[in-house]
């Protein structure tokens, strides 16, 4: 964790689950053949346990 802490970001302006669908779908279709997605902490997202 840096010194200074981190900004905050309000969970309206991060990806929703269905958006990195489409984003993986249209990487798929142009040949992308591994995702992986890092950083955060995926448990703070909001209606993790309705996926």
């Amino acid at each position: 964790m840096p010194e200074e802490g981190i900004r905050l970001v309000r969970h309206e302006d991060i990806l929703s689950y269905d958006e990195i669908i489409e984003v993986c779908k249209a990487a798929v279709e142009l040949g992308v053949t591994k995702i992986k997605i890092t950083g955060g902490e995926p448990l703070v997202r909001k209606e993790l346990s309705t996926w």
